[in-house]
């Protein structure tokens, strides 16, 4: 699960990177590209654009501050994965047979009654 997760980031920040590359490269010469029109209608174009900062530019001219936070985010997340990963499991949640068995004993060390349901 642990190798899997790292792949995946792995791969998504590739796919990232390989599209930033790509729309420097074709996109910001001409600006703006036709990307889907039926007929004459233009449903979509794709347009360059850059943002110095993070969400409506805020923190625009503050790169060191985004780098420095996103670095040490991953830097935590990666401990966390690396110390934490190998105790989760895909199956590590138990059944709903499970918890309504486990939430009715508990009923009924508390109260003399349950309300419940079942299902055929």
């Amino acid at each position: 699960m642990l190798i899997a997760a790292i792949i995946i980031i792995i791969l998504l920040t590739a796919a990232d990177q390989l599209i930033k590359y790509w729309a420097i490269q074709e996109l910001k010469p001409v600006g703006t590209m036709p990307f889907l029109h039926i007929g004459d209608k233009k449903i979509l174009d794709l347009t360059y654009l850059e943002n110095n900062g993070a969400v409506f530019s805020s923190f625009a001219g503050m790169r060191w501050l985004l780098v420095g936070t996103t670095v040490v985010l991953m830097a935590f997340c990666a401990y966390w994965l690396v110390r934490h990963g190998k105790k989760i499991k895909a199956d590590d949640g138990e059944s709903d047979a499970d918890s309504g068995r486990r939430s009715g004993k508990s009923d009924r060390q508390t109260v003399s009654w349950r309300i419940g349901r079942r299902l055929f």
